[in-house]
């Protein structure tokens, strides 16, 4: 990788809001201005390559799981999305280069993993999310390490063999998520909007259910 090109992306910081959503944006609907802005508790400055190349906002609205891709309307507020997402993504590389090129940077997703899953993993018990992004990390050493020598992070054997065996427990749990988002009630990130939530219910409860029926024959 072209050190030039690279350093000025990694190293630059920016103030950012990391939840940015219909919610917390208030618009004067006269003026179509923005007159406030909410729920900054999150936002910090941090480099740009931990930050999402798409705020919130512009991510697609999941609709009602009756509409389907053949229904005229909906393939045109689909199209209008996507219009919108692009024209931001051309507006940031004009106005904003060194956030589009760290937004760019390979295998950023792959490098950054490890730290969006930290914060809050032991309080939460999910220590399995944190291992699953290391051991990536040292599989793809050689492709990301910036400089020669072994990965400093190793798996024993028997640790690997115990993480395989949870991987196939989450996975189960993954496919709820699957069919969720498949329904349209759902993005795969989890965030169950406020509309959907009669719809989402459920089906949740009937996938615990399922879960624990499967859990108590295996035991």
């Amino acid at each position: 990788m072209d050190k030039e090109k690279e350093e000025p992306a990694l190293s630059w910081t920016s103030f950012s809001h990391p939840d940015l959503h219909l919610d917390s944006i208030f618009v004067d609907p006269g003026t179509r201005r923005i007159t406030r802005i909410i729920d900054w508790q999150s936002a910090s400055v941090f480099e740009a390559y931990f930050q999402h190349c798409i705020p919130r906002i512009l991510a697609p609205v999941w609709r009602n799981s009756s509409e389907t891709e053949s229904d005229i309307s909906t393939q045109r507020h689909q199209a209008k999305e996507r219009e919108i997402a692009s024209h931001y993504q051309r507006f940031s590389k004009l106005n904003n280069p060194n956030r589009w090129a760290a937004s760019k940077l390979p295998l950023r997703s792959l490098t950054t993993e490890p730290t969006s899953v930290l914060c809050g993993a032991s309080d939460k018990d999910d220590v399995y999310s944190l291992q699953t992004a290391l051991i990536h990390i040292a599989v793809r050493w050689d492709e990301i390490g910036s400089k020669p020598g072994p990965c400093p992070i190793r798996f024993l054997e028997r640790e690997l063999e115990f993480h395989s065996n949870e991987m196939d427990l989450v996975q189960g749990l993954a496919n709820v998520l699957h069919e969720l988002h498949d329904k349209g009630l759902i993005p795969l990130g989890g965030m169950l909007y406020r509309e959907n939530y009669e719809r989402a219910a459920p089906i949740n409860k009937e996938h615990i259910e399922e879960f624990v029926n499967t859990m108590e024959t295996e035991e």
